[in-house]
């Protein structure tokens, strides 16, 4: 399932940085949006080691967002990229 129209209007408006956002917080809304993308995109070809370090990178950035203020964009990007977490097997959807 690919990310919906709304979610990439809000990665836009992230990039876009139209005053909306401060330069930090674009930052690391752009990243969470980089780390989820790379997390969606290959999570076939991630072994579990690298599925661990991405979603810890992920949960990083996240909080990361949390302290910024921008928690409620942050979720909007985590419910565009949906995947199982690491501790879930394919098999079990």
């Amino acid at each position: 399932m690919e990310p919906t129209l709304e979610g990439r209007k809000e990665v836009e408006g992230v990039r876009g940085g139209e005053g909306r956002y401060s330069n930090l917080q674009s930052y690391f809304l752009g990243r969470l949006e980089r780390l989820l993308r790379q997390r969606y995109e290959h999570q076939d070809l991630l072994s579990p080691e690298a599925v661990r370090l991405l979603d810890r990178a992920i949960y990083s950035t996240y909080c990361d967002c949390l302290d910024l203020g921008v928690g409620s964009e942050a979720q909007r990007l985590l419910r565009q990229f949906p995947v199982p977490s690491a501790g879930s097997r394919s098999g079990d959807n």
